[in-house]
């Protein structure tokens, strides 16, 4: 839980997290709860799922400076990135589909974020350095009779063996 209100007489005490490692208060202003809630999805854009729940659990564990500069590779909704860039410098969406680079760009619009979007096969169109690059690429396995038809196979196809 992000944040817990604990009712007491007539006062509100919050409760926060304190993050495993470094003893220090974790507080997000985007609660992941909200995030997941929220988040929009589009045709042929992998909507999140477990994969990228577990994710979001290692962005908390992440001990962040601010000062960090991260690319969010095959971002579809943007729910990683998102979650991320209320707590660094700068993110960058990159997404092969138009259309989650789309879907990502109006999530990070709702939630106020303001980032690079880039329509780009993995690094081909993508530079300068990074300090976290979140990556959570197709990884279903899929053979010629498994394939979706259509835009929507480049969001879940890992190839033959899921990599």
């Amino acid at each position: 839980m992000i944040c817990n209100f604990v009712q007491h007489a007539k006062c509100k005490i919050l409760e926060f997290p304190i993050h495993s490692r470094t003893g220090r208060v974790v507080v997000y202003l985007i609660r992941k709860d909200d995030l997941i809630k929220q988040i929009k999805t589009f045709n042929h854009v992998y909507p999140p799922s477990d994969d990228s729940l577990l994710m979001l659990e290692c962005i908390e564990e992440l001990e962040l400076t601010g000062k960090e500069k991260v690319l969010d590779m095959c971002c579809g909704t943007g729910i990683l990135g998102i979650y991320i860039s209320q707590k660094v410098k700068s993110v960058t969406f990159v997404d092969i589909l138009p259309e989650a680079l789309e879907c990502s760009f109006k999530n990070a619009k709702m939630f106020k974020i303001n980032a690079t979007f880039i329509l780009s096969d993995l690094f081909d169109k993508v530079s300068g350095k990074f300090d976290i690059i979140l990556f959570n690429p197709p990884y279903l396995p899929t053979d010629d009779r498994t394939k979706i038809k259509g835009p929507f196979n480049l969001s879940v196809d890992g190839g033959p063996d899921g990599r």
